[in-house]
């Protein structure tokens, strides 16, 4: 892998236990009465770290029972996935050698023959 892919799969870890921790500090801010972080920047975080926003809402048991959180966290991982995929099957036709002519023969090919 070149080191663009580490450094992209790396930033997306360190995003992921970023989150995971403000998941925990807001948890750990809310036994003891003291000022919480704000929901807002806590779905932001779970856009940024979708994996360590939900391992962090179900390790702590934080903002398990309010759906806003829920369903949004559960549309992040989700589209994380699809970012991770579609990640996977870029850097696999990079690799491949001439990624772009492979990916777009059967374009034309399918064009020509529609044309004649």
């Amino acid at each position: 892998m070149t080191l663009i892919a580490i450094m992209f799969f790396l930033i997306l870890f360190l995003l992921d236990c970023n989150a995971f921790f403000q998941y925990g500090e807001d948890k750990k801010k809310a036994v003891h009465g003291e000022r919480r972080t704000p929901e807002s920047q806590l779905l932001l975080w779970s856009v940024l770290g979708a994996f360590g926003a939900l391992s962090g809402m179900l390790f702590f048991r934080h903002k398990t029972k309010k759906q806003l959180f829920r369903v949004w966290t559960g549309v992040f991982v989700f589209l994380r996935l699809l970012l991770i995929a579609f990640s996977i099957i870029f850097l696999y036709y990079w690799y491949k050698g001439d990624w772009a002519a492979e990916l777009v023969a059967p374009l034309v090919k399918d064009l020509q023959a529609f044309k004649s």
